[in-house]
């Protein structure tokens, strides 16, 4: 029986702080089964693409002798790659990194909670290698590996702990284990292994499916009761030739709360609600606008006049609210593009 996610990341906790004792050892010569590799990226810390996350990992070798790797993942930190590589201790290059002291833990909230590129760096010791130098096993199945070794000092784990012991705590106190909204019989998204308390899904120019149903799955010692509110919102729009914006940190408007239908696990969102109409916008000036947009671009004071003219109101999009006891534990925003 698999060690759940927040246990994961207590583990790694532990593991983070140790000296690199496993880089050396001696490895088996039998040949490593998909168990076996899974078991050794479980609950370890991880860098894919430009962040990093503790995995929770499940492994299949096909016929073809190909490896194939399923992980719930939880991001932590971006990685900023400073310069490299450079040799280090056995010839190896390794990157310099760094990790914004600023950055909120959980960074991004955009990322990715599953993964399946066999393409990671696996933390050993203080070394981040790919799976292939990573795995401890003579004989292993044909699965492409990552190039990119980092070496991390005591201090940056140390963070990286940190931020591992705030993200269990905050993992363990939700109380579901997904919440998965759907078109009809197509998953549109989910939101699993998460520690924020708010996921944004964009949708593609053109999508025009029309959500049905919100499923939550409770975890098995959560007895309480769900509920789902489903709101429309409304942020300014300004539809140039060329990029369009969205004044999304500006003032928005935002419907009543209309509460969903339960029907076993699954809440039902009736057509009427799912295309709700624009709700009323707030008042604003001219120059208001004008600094918006000008604030979106990171340039002080007022925008040209000509450029507020073709800014109106839009629909941006849904806020599904999910509570438990009464109490917000999942805002799940589904944006609608404003144009090409």
């Amino acid at each position: 029986m698999k060690m759940p996610m927040c246990l994961l990341l207590m583990a790694l906790l532990f593991a983070a702080v140790q000296t690199n004792v496993l880089a050396n050892e001696p490895k088996s010569t039998a040949p490593a089964t998909a168990e076996q590799i899974a078991a050794f990226i479980e609950g370890k810390l991880i860098v894919h693409g430009a962040i990093f996350y503790v995995a929770d990992a499940n492994a299949h070798i096909d016929a073809a002798g190909e490896l194939a790797l399923d992980m719930a993942v939880i991001p932590l930190y971006e990685v900023a790659f400073v310069q490299g590589p450079y040799a280090a201790d056995g010839g190896v290059a390794y990157y310099d990194i760094n990790i914004n002291p600023k950055a909120e833990c959980g960074f991004p909230a955009l990322a990715p909670t599953t993964l399946s590129d066999t393409g990671i760096s696996v933390l050993v010791g203080q070394q981040f290698l790919n799976l292939h130098e990573a795995l401890p096993f003579a004989q292993l199945p044909k699965f492409t590996a990552s190039s990119r070794p980092l070496l991390l000092n005591k201090q940056q784990l140390a963070h990286l702990a940190a931020c591992g012991k705030d993200t269990a705590a905050k993992v363990a106190a939700m109380p579901f284990v997904a919440i998965e909204l759907f078109a009809g019989q197509e998953r549109l998204m989910a939101v699993e292994h998460t520690a924020n308390l708010q996921t944004t899904y964009e949708r593609e120019l053109g999508d025009e499916r029309v959500i049905s149903h919100v499923r939550i799955s409770a975890k098995p010692t959560m007895t309480g009761q769900f509920s789902v509110e489903l709101e429309s919102y409304a942020v300014m729009h300004c539809d140039y030739e060329g990029p369009h914006i969205e004044l999304d940190a500006w003032k928005q408007s935002r419907s009543s709360a209309v509460p969903l239908k339960r029907q076993g696990t699954d809440f039902h969102v009736d057509l009427n609600t799912a295309l709700m109409e624009m709700p009323p916008f707030p008042s604003y000036t001219a120059t208001e606008l004008r600094q918006a947009i000008n604030h979106y671009w990171g340039l002080p004071g007022l925008a040209p006049a000509e450029q507020a003219q073709t800014c109106a109101p839009m629909t941006r999009g849904l806020r599904f609210i999910v509570k438990y006891q009464h109490q917000v534990v999942q805002e799940i925003i589904i944006n609608t593009p404003g144009g090409c």
